[in-house]
């Protein structure tokens, strides 16, 4: 359009944003926690590392006939696991800023601007978080976060290199995390693989305002911030793999502190500075599983 100099332009209303509904936020609603001693962390208790069961012969009926046990070498003690997992989320910070020469009323709203600049990407931030945790703990399974069981692999073990298909890959992590959690656990998949889930695979309500979730209900987050720059994590620096990592975990739960602010004038550059922060916490209920699926075809 062309510059008009006939006179000052007139200040209209912006249109309004509407949040990214099928982030982190989709399948855990942040908790916010006034207290500041959790900025050391947080811990919970939890027995969704150990729901395996077994079965234990019993060699007669209710009816007297006993019948030999087919295996000849039947088990002598039952598999017993600990009470309980301790779950740990380490806290973060997450900020966001706004600087200007002093002046007009940006004094008066940096603070606001800071704010509202803190609550539009503090999911993305959050997102990022747990992804790179993720990443960091499948390529070093020793060093894992996660109570007691260590990240596993469940790609089959011809297709390592190449990758499975997706609809193969997302039904193998949730087959997992029912097997192994007898419940729902959630699945991590980057968002620009939201293209290639057509609803044969995942689906959403009516009104798509809820989080999305497969054919048996286990929630998906499709993460606007789950960077794919880190897809194979054996091999994280190669940013040409022709393969994605998708992750399965037990549910997700985000625990955050209030926005602080501050503000003043930064004495290097006499501009008048804003900063809005919050501490985050984001915590996995004990699973976490991996898989490695293959580019899908355009």
């Amino acid at each position: 359009m062309a510059q008009q100099a006939c006179g000052p332009r007139v200040e209209v209303t912006p249109p309004p944003l509407t949040p990214y509904r099928h982030g982190l936020f989709s399948v855990a609603t942040p908790t916010t926690l006034e207290d500041g001693n959790w900025h050391w962390g947080v811990r919970y208790r939890t027995t969704g590392c150990y729901a395996e069961t077994n079965e234990w012969p019993l060699p007669c009926r209710y009816d007297n006939t006993c019948n030999p046990h087919p295996n000849p070498e039947p088990p002598q003690t039952k598999k017993l696991g600990p009470p309980w997992a301790w779950i740990l989320g380490d806290p973060f910070a997450i900020y966001a800023g706004v600087h200007c020469m002093p002046g007009a009323d940006f004094a008066a709203e940096a603070a606001t601007i800071a704010r509202d600049r803190l609550t539009q990407g503090e999911q993305c931030a959050a997102e990022y978080h747990l992804w790179t945790q993720l990443q960091a703990a499948a390529a070093n399974p020793d060093d894992h976060y996660c109570g007691q069981n260590k990240p596993v692999n469940i790609t089959p073990p011809q297709h390592l290199t190449d990758g499975i298909g997706l609809a193969h890959a997302i039904g193998l992590l949730e087959t997992h995390i029912i097997r192994r959690m007898g419940g729902y656990g959630v699945l991590h998949i980057p968002a620009e693989l939201a293209t290639y889930l057509d609803r044969r695979i995942i689906a959403c309500d009516r009104e798509c305002t809820g989080p999305f979730k497969t054919l048996l209900g286990t929630p998906v987050v499709l993460g606007a911030c789950y960077t794919s720059n880190l897809r194979n994590p054996q091999n994280p620096a190669d940013p040409t793999s022709d393969t994605y990592t998708l992750y399965a975990t037990g549910p997700v739960q985000i625990y955050r502190g209030p926005i602080s602010s501050y503000e003043g004038i930064d004495q290097r550059t006499n501009d008048y500075a804003s900063i809005a922060e919050r501490v985050y916490a984001v915590t996995t209920d004990c699973l976490i599983a991996y898989t490695t699926a293959a580019r899908p075809c355009d």
